[in-house]
C-alpha cells in the first residue's frame, strides 16, 4: 500500500514523464537554490484538488556523488535514485484518506558547478584591495583545492490529484530514512495560506496549510 493514498499510484497514471531515464543527461546551468550539503528544499501548493510537490536537493545527499556516472557503480546507483524518485510515496506520506494520486512526474538536474576560471576570477577581484602577500597565498591554496570541483543539484516536480483535499492535513517525511545524508529540510506551503517551516530527523512531521 502506498503511502500516497489507498494504493500504490502505478506507473499507469502518470500522463508526462521527463528525463526520468536519461541518467547522462546534460546539467543545466543554473543557480536556482542555495546547494549546501544536508540541507534540501521542498515546495508544497495546494490549488483544490491539485497537489504540486517540488524537491530541491544536492545530488550528494541523494546519491553520494556529484558527478556524471563514471563507473558501472555510480551508474546502477544513479537508475536505482531515478526509480526511487519516480514515485513520492517513497520518500512521503500523505493521508491515506485524502486519496491522492500521482498524474505527472519531472526530473531536472541543475549545474552550480563553478569553474577553476571563475574561481581566479572571484578572487583577483579580491587581491585589487588586498596588500598582504600571506592573504594571496592562501587564496591561491583554495584555488587549487577547488579547482574543477563540482555542485550538482536535483530537482524533482510531481502533480498530484487529491479525490478528497480537505483530509490533506498533516504529511510524514521519510526522506530522512531513505536518504541520510539530509539533515534539515525547509518546506515552503502554498494552500489556504502560505507558510514556511524546518523540519529535521526528529521532527519530520509536517502540518499542511
Amino acid at each position: 500500500m502506498s503511502p500516497l493514498g489507498k494504493k500504490r499510484s502505478p506507473l499507469g497514471k502518470i500522463t508526462s514523464i521527463l528525463a526520468l531515464s536519461a541518467c547522462t543527461s546534460v546539467w543545466a546551468q543554473s543557480a536556482l537554490t542555495p546547494h549546501v550539503h544536508g540541507e534540501a528544499r521542498i515546495q508544497l501548493v495546494l490549488d483544490q484538488q491539485q497537489l504540486v510537490i517540488n524537491l530541491m536537493s544536492p545530488a550528494y545527499n541523494l546519491i553520494g556523488f556529484e558527478h556524471q556516472p563514471e563507473t558501472s557503480e555510480e551508474q546502477a546507483a544513479m537508475e536505482s535514485l531515478i526509480d526511487t524518485l519516480r514515485d513520492p510515496g517513497t520518500w512521503i506520506e500523505l493521508p491515506a484518506a485524502a486519496d491522492c494520486s500521482l498524474s505527472t512526474v519531472s526530473l531536472g538536474q541543475v549545474n552550480l558547478a563553478e569553474t577553476a576560471n571563475e574561481h581566479e576570477h572571484e578572487h583577483e577581484h579580491e587581491h585589487e584591495h588586498e596588500h598582504e602577500h600571506e592573504h594571496e597565498h592562501e587564496h591561491e591554496h583554495e584555488h587549487e583545492e577547488n579547482a574543477g570541483e563540482q555542485h550538482q543539484d536535483i530537482n524533482v516536480e510531481y502533480t498530484l490529484v487529491c479525490a478528497d483535499p480537505e483530509k490533506l492535513k498533516t504529511a510524514r517525511l521519510t526522506l530522512f530514512d531513505r536518504f541520510p545524508a539530509i539533515e534539515q529540510i525547509t518546506v515552503d506551503m502554498v494552500g489556504e495560506r502560505q507558510t514556511s517551516v524546518e523540519l529535521n530527523r526528529s521532527q519530520p512531521v509536517l502540518q499542511m496549510p
